[in-house]
């Protein structure tokens, strides 16, 4: 019997100790390394584009689209990193983006034509615009971005 009470106490003991490593660990995650990036790029991304898909490549879990760019606040502009890309040059615009299925179903289905609205008013997000009306609102995400710049519409 003894040997019972010994046991559970030291499951609760665990599952207590667990979840206070957990609740005080929460606070700290602001200061990883991922965290700060993200932050940094939110802060420093200013890019608003509206364009249309004129082709797309798929390599693996990412693709690379190629956008015609109708409108712009940026005639050209490269932000690239080991996380995240996006490049624009004249009237073209390369994006990479994730090809694996997220939250949305339609997340990962763009397709040639497809009219994307990028950072619209500064709120990182990626919308989809099917004759005039949002069909789909997705973040812009950082993802590694290897070797894509080569295989781009515009390359370096």
């Amino acid at each position: 019997m003894k040997k019972r009470w010994i046991v559970l106490f030291l499951a609760l003991g665990s599952i207590i100790f667990l979840t206070l490593l957990i609740v005080i660990a929460i606070p700290f995650s602001n200061f990883l390394p991922g965290f700060i990036e993200r932050e940094t790029f939110m802060k420093d991304f200013d890019l608003e584009l509206k364009g249309r898909i004129i082709e797309i490549k798929a390599d693996k879990s990412l693709s690379i689209a190629c956008l015609k760019v109708e409108e712009s606040n940026y005639k050209e502009f490269r932000m690239e990193n080991d996380r995240f890309f996006i490049r624009v040059k004249d009237s073209l615009a390369v994006l990479i983006y994730n090809t694996m299925p997220g939250n949305s179903p339609r997340y990962y289905m763009y397709e040639n034509g497809t009219e994307l609205l990028i950072n619209y008013k500064n709120n990182w997000q990626v919308l989809v615009i099917e004759n005039g009306d949002t069909v789909d609102i997705s973040p812009i995400w950082n993802y590694p971005t290897r070797d894509y710049l080569n295989n781009s519409c515009i390359p370096n």
